[in-house]
């Protein structure tokens, strides 16, 4: 399965990244300016919807990781994928409501999707928890934090181009 846009409008969404990228490295454009003119596309709508959507998840997932660490005494890992799940199914049911229409996909295979989307992501905010963790000793709230925003990109990018594209 390719995750490469193959849709006009995704192909306009990173020419017109491009096109700004290159305009503010020549001077011709300031980054507010850029910012503006991407919000008005439909990628940079749905990122700005998705960032608002991951957040209300990422407040979710601290929130549960918490409870599982300090009040259940789970380990740090174990903790942090059952909270992951919980932000997950919370993520989804925004991301359909206020994201992202209905993709080309069921739902059920949607679903499918996106939990396979958010088993990699798992990947890399366990890999960053645990690094954080183990090797700096940082508070474990504090890497799940480090470990969600590494963990953003992905989502919103494999959401995008591949599980509700068009």
């Amino acid at each position: 399965m390719s995750i490469r846009p193959e849709s006009s409008a995704h192909k306009g969404a990173i020419a017109l990244a491009r096109l700004q990228i290159r305009e503010i490295l020549a001077g011709r454009a300031t980054v507010g300016q850029s910012l503006r003119s991407l919000s008005r596309s439909d990628f940079g709508r749905k990122f700005c919807r998705y960032f608002l959507v991951g957040g209300a998840s990422a407040l979710v997932d601290w929130f549960f990781f918490s409870i599982f660490l300090y009040f259940a005494d789970f380990h740090y890992l174990f903790a942090g994928t059952a909270s992951f799940l919980f932000a997950t199914a919370f993520n989804y049911v925004l991301t359909v409501r206020y994201v992202f229409d209905g993709g080309r996909f069921s739902r059920r295979k949607e679903i499918a999707l996106v939990y396979l989307v958010s088993g990699i992501s798992i990947l890399i905010n366990l890999g960053i928890l645990s690094g954080l963790i183990e090797s700096m000793a940082m508070h474990p709230l504090l890497a799940k934090i480090f470990g969600t925003a590494s963990a953003f990109g992905w989502n919103f990018g494999a959401r995008y181009f591949w599980v509700f594209k068009r």
